[in-house]
């Protein structure tokens, strides 16, 4: 919509928003497919799946690391607060 000022023939308004919103459904799409992906790639088989009380979730430290620092703080005082 920002560039909605380079559309030079008014008459193909119509199509001009097909299009723009044919791409944001392609993009989302995408968007899902790729979380999908990166979920599929950190899940853990239940077989290998095991649970220490002394340890912090395996999940929530490696996921940690892909989030603003303020969010993985909080994360691990959280995690570090729960009763064991």
């Amino acid at each position: 919509m920002e560039r909605a000022d380079s559309l030079r023939d008014p008459e193909r308004v119509l199509s001009w928003l097909y299009r723009l919103h044919r791409n944001v459904i392609i993009d989302a799409a995408r968007l899902r497919a790729r979380q999908q992906r990166l979920l599929e790639r950190n899940a853990v088989p239940r077989s290998q799946a095991t649970v220490d009380p002394d340890e912090p979730c395996g999940c929530s430290v490696s996921q940690s690391r892909r989030i603003h620092p303020a969010y993985a703080s909080i994360l691990a005082l959280v995690d570090a607060g729960t009763p064991r």
